[in-house]
């Protein structure tokens, strides 16, 4: 067994057969895939990805998150409490008419296939990672 050290998020997911994410402790241990799409903390689902994910902080309550221009509907936890839903940027449906999030296009950053969008809504800047667009001004995600 080897083991390597590095902070190079992309090159320890595509090496490793397992990773250790430590932020001043072991936060979790796993299988790449398990690091990407099951995170054990805050901190793992902040510092895998690029971008990295849309950590959002709101209320759960009756089934549906909700913060200053986003509602998600579906949320399985029952009662009312502050929370924070994580959505990767490359989870983001762009529509000018429908969509959970409302907000208007901070930033857009074309990278030739991929158009990464910044929307600012009320209370916060929301990545997402598309296609080549050409958006408007208002988007739904």
């Amino acid at each position: 067994m080897t083991m390597y050290v590095t902070h190079d998020q992309t090159e320890a997911i595509t090496l490793a057969d397992r990773v250790m994410m430590d932020g001043g402790y072991i936060q979790q241990i796993g299988t790449p895939d398990e690091i990407y799409s099951d995170r054990e903390s805050i901190f793992v689902a902040g510092f895998i990805g690029s971008p990295p994910m849309n950590l959002i902080k709101g209320q759960v309550s009756a089934g549906s998150f909700s913060a200053l221009g986003i509602k998600v509907d579906g949320i399985e936890i029952e009662g009312s409490r502050n929370a924070i839903i994580g959505i990767r940027p490359e989870d983001r449906n762009v529509d000018a008419r429908t969509g959970n999030l409302q907000g208007e296009v901070y930033c857009v950053e074309p990278t030739g296939d991929t158009t990464f969008l910044t929307v600012k809504t009320d209370d916060a800047l929301i990545e997402a990672k598309v296609g080549r667009v050409r958006p408007k001004q208002d988007l739904f995600l």
